[in-house]
């Protein structure tokens, strides 16, 4: 959040330093609703992917919403495979706001959580920082030495990891790409389940790129105004209508899209100005449902249960 008054520059200069670089770090701002896998470039506004490899967008309230784990901060995270033994790997890049300057100290951050159905867990997974994009024209994985790189076993399933690292830059760095840069030969593999999945995939959300040898973790996430895109049902669970009140000070007019635990649309209401609207029952059955407010780029999801 910008400020333009003298007293706000003198008063707080350690905030300004502690600025996220990371232009949506929460995968907040979405352009589209994900509505299948892979749903990525073009869904998540200022992110896109750096090989053929796709990267996938969960967003709360859309057909492909996070399962597992609820995302750290708001309704959007994203997903990764980094280990698949088909050699397929998966990587995301993600936009600076400025340039990082040559010899300044950045901390890097990021968190996992390890999809439930996968049966190994690495170490691994790391942040490189390039002036420029890559594109590679395969799944195949990239071999680099990135700036950031874990080095314990990410092997929660149930809440978020924190991988971060401090280094000093180059100068010119303005992409931030995750994933894992080593072949597999150097992947730390850590057994978590007997059956499941053979390639290891992880839920990635709040991305950190900061100036300063503190963490930036406790940032993440500030900017994304959580005040402005807090949603709430009531009653929750529901027995007949649901009550959903959102934060809508330019009273812009949001559509309203109501999704079953399918991903199949089952209600929709347009012209909503006034930050509160009913969900009728309306022949509804018992279960979860999703749901997600639009107006123009701006998106809100949530849940809701009717019994």
């Amino acid at each position: 959040m910008k400020k333009s008054t003298l007293l706000f520059l003198f008063s707080f200069p350690l905030a300004l330093a502690a600025q996220n670089l990371v232009v949506n770090p929460g995968f907040e701002d979405t352009l589209q609703c994900p509505n299948g896998s892979g749903a990525f470039v073009n869904y998540v506004a200022n992110w896109t992917k750096p090989s053929w490899g796709s990267a996938d967008f969960f967003y709360m309230g859309c057909p492909v919403a996070p399962t597992d784990e609820p995302p750290r901060n708001g309704n959007g995270c994203s997903g990764i495979i980094v280990y698949d033994p088909a050699n397929i790997r998966e990587y995301m890049t993600g936009q600076l706001s400025s340039p990082l300057l040559a010899g300044v100290t950045y901390n890097v951050s990021f968190y996992v959580c390890l999809q439930s159905s996968c049966m190994k867990a690495i170490n691994e997974i790391g942040a490189y920082l390039t002036p420029t994009q890559i594109n590679n024209s395969n799944a195949n994985p990239i071999i680099l030495t990135p700036q950031i790189q874990g080095s314990t076993p990410y092997t929660s399933i149930n809440g978020w990891q924190l991988v971060q690292g401090t280094f000093v830059a180059n100068g010119g760095e303005q992409y931030i790409i995750l994933g894992a840069f080593v072949p597999d030969s150097m992947l730390t593999f850590t057994n978590v389940s007997n059956v499941g999945w053979g390639d290891t995939y992880y839920f990635v959300d709040d991305v950190c790129v900061a100036p300063g040898q503190s963490t930036c973790a406790e940032i993440t996430g500030v900017q994304e105004n959580a005040e402005l895109n807090s949603v709430s049902v009531v009653p929750n669970p529901a027995g007949e209508n649901a009550q959903i009140t959102f934060n809508n000070p330019s009273k812009s007019a949001f559509t309203l899209s109501v999704f079953n635990s399918q991903g199949q649309l089952v209600q929709s209401k347009s012209g909503i100005t006034s930050g509160s609207v009913t969900v009728e029952r309306d022949g509804l059955a018992e279960g979860l449902y999703f749901f997600r407010l639009e107006s123009g780029r701006r998106a809100l999801g949530g849940k809701f249960i009717l019994k």
